[in-house]
């Protein structure tokens, strides 16, 4: 489970970890790079930090693009699918279905959709 939150007056989202144990742990691209092929990790929540910055574009039914500030997008490593715990890493932006993601609520289980509640 992860949280999506944007700070007032920014277009960048941050990721981080919605388990109590791992609050203020992020979504983070590894060494602050951002080159094709970075992997991403989690890593200590740090304010304004760019290695930490994303954005959604949403592709309707559900689905979404997570890219990050670079213009990367999130993608699963080796564009496999087929078990959960693949690596994700940057990777420059392709229509393959391992760079889509459905952002589920927590409370209602259902995929989140824009302007639905």
């Amino acid at each position: 489970m992860f949280q999506v939150s944007k700070k007032r007056n920014s277009a960048y989202y941050t990721i981080t970890s919605g388990e109590h144990r791992y609050r203020g742990i992020a979504l983070d691209c590894k060494g602050g790079r951002t080159d094709k092929g970075t992997r991403l990790q989690s890593w200590t929540k740090s304010e304004n930090n760019s290695a930490q910055q994303f954005y959604l574009k949403y592709l309707g039914n559900g689905r979404f693009k997570i890219y990050h500030k670079s213009g990367k997008v999130v993608c699963l490593k080796d564009n496999k699918n087929d078990n959960n715990g693949n690596p994700i890493h940057l990777w420059n932006d392709h229509s393959a279905i391992t760079t889509e993601w459905y952002l589920i609520n927590a409370v209602t289980g259902r995929a989140y959709m824009p302007g639905r509640r």
